[in-house]
């Protein structure tokens, strides 16, 4: 069953956690860093920092419902999209670095899943600009979770902290760049999803 409240989302991202930390796994990446934008987004809804609180919310369990899909496909055997497969295999592998995967995990949730969120989220007779001010408020809460998430890579990471103390600011440029093109790329897809609907 999906997730149908944020709360629901945050009891499930720390159920996978359990299961992919358990097996060591690899798997475990992406939905810690996934748990605490959840969290911090919860804390935004509560603190009603968005412009339309509820709809917040809707939006976030739709988007997080499409990750929590993906990954129960997968131990089911059943079909889901190609971007989380491929995510999916790479973090099997164990042969990336905790950036590649958590970048890996970006591009299938933010390129993929979130226009088709915002659509479901807005539906037929929603006005879509007027998500503007709360996706921008978003990415603001996205850029300053980075320098968070650095440091907890650094803390098991070596080769992150090599790249840390010799980039000179250019691994923060690749996260930001990383993450504002794919949710510039989302706003993209949403608008052919609600204007140009695929049958």
């Amino acid at each position: 069953m999906p997730a149908t409240s944020i709360n629901e989302v945050i009891t499930r991202l720390d159920q996978i956690i359990e299961t992919e930390c358990a097996n060591n796994s690899c798997m475990a990446y992406f939905p810690i860093l996934y748990r605490k934008v959840t969290i911090r987004i919860k804390e935004g809804i509560l603190n009603n920092e968005f412009e339309n609180n509820p709809r917040m919310e809707k939006l976030d369990v739709l988007f997080a419902n499409r990750y929590i899909d993906a990954y129960e496909c997968l131990s089911l055997n059943k079909p889901f999209s190609k971007c989380w497969k491929r995510a999916f295999e790479a973090a099997k592998t164990g042969k990336l670095l905790i950036m590649q995967h958590l970048l890996l995990g970006i591009n299938a949730h933010i390129n993929l899943d979130l226009g088709i969120a915002v659509a479901e989220t807005v539906g037929d007779d929603g006005e879509l600009m007027d998500f503007e001010s709360d996706f921008n408020k978003i990415n603001a809460i996205l850029g300053s979770m980075i320098a968070n998430v650095e440091a907890k890579i650094i803390s098991v990471s070596p080769l992150f902290d090599l790249l840390d103390r010799f980039g000179k600011g250019r691994e923060d440029k690749l996260v930001s760049f990383s993450i504002n093109v794919a949710r510039d790329g989302a706003c993209f897809l949403r608008t052919n999803i609600i204007f140009h609907p695929i049958n």
